[in-house]
């Protein structure tokens, strides 16, 4: 699974260069234009404003003034599996760079796959897309998170992260600052140690075990208690049928 050392320190050993951009149509494209074109060294692209923000299953992502829209583009080193996994590193990185704002960690909780949450509201959301092109495989990791403000979403809560406790001060430029190291060092440590040291940092940050879940998968629901994370990252639920193995699907906490 790891790259090779010398890889890996040229990759994750540095504070990654920031792009940033007045306007864009998505950073997420931009990166992606940019690893087709072989343009694999590591970069943040920060935007002020996105007109053409992009979620997960293609929603739409609204990005307004002073929250963070930034996506990292970087070669991963490592096979085609290990790729989903970054999600979760993404998760955690991002929990973590809110805590190193001041933000109170028992305020926010990562919600399976990809979503920040306080208690039911979202406050930001992952995007993880992948490619291979000559060079080799690239990621972008697109983060999207309210910090000033919390845009309307069609059938979501949403919240901000001022609004939690020790938030008041965070900023855009802060945050972004404290997720580039936190990245880093848990993609660095994925490649190094395998999935399970991470897995045990999101499951502590994650829900508890035996959270009554509904996942909608395709236009099936599955209820059921949640029960940890499998070896490749699937939510593993304890629902009347017995334990499934879910790999996509959309989440909700019940009760």
């Amino acid at each position: 699974m790891s790259a090779p050392p010398g890889e890996a320190a040229r990759v994750f050993g540095a504070p990654w260069r920031i792009e940033r951009f007045a306007s864009i149509d998505s950073t997420n494209t931009e990166a992606k234009r940019r690893a087709f074109a072989g343009e694999l060294d590591p970069v943040w692209l920060s935007a002020d404003v996105q007109t053409l923000g992009r979620g997960r299953l293609g929603r739409g992502w609204s990005s307004p003034v002073g929250n963070l829209s930034a996506t990292a583009l970087f070669p991963l080193g490592a096979s085609v599996a290990t790729a989903p996994l970054v999600c979760f590193a993404a998760g955690v990185a991002l929990f973590d760079a809110a805590v190193g704002c001041g933000v109170d960690p028992a305020a926010m909780q990562l919600k399976w796959p990809n979503d920040l949450m306080t208690g039911g509201a979202k406050l930001g959301g992952i995007l993880i897309e992948t490619g291979s092109v000559q060079a080799g495989l690239w990621v972008a990791a697109g983060f999207g998170v309210n910090i000033v403000e919390a845009p309307q979403i069609e059938g979501r809560i949403v919240a901000r992260l001022t609004d939690l406790p020790g938030g008041a001060g965070v900023t855009r430029d802060a945050l972004l600052s404290r997720l580039d190291l936190r990245f880093r060092a848990e993609v660095a440590s994925l490649l190094a140690d395998s999935f399970e040291p991470l897995r045990g940092k999101w499951m502590t940050r994650g829900p508890s075990l035996g959270t009554r879940l509904a996942v909608n998968v395709g236009s099936e629901t599955v209820t059921g208690d949640f029960a940890g994370l499998g070896g490749d990252g699937a939510l593993l639920l304890d629902s009347a049928d017995g334990r499934r193995e879910v790999r996509t699907g959309d989440v909700s906490v019940l009760g």
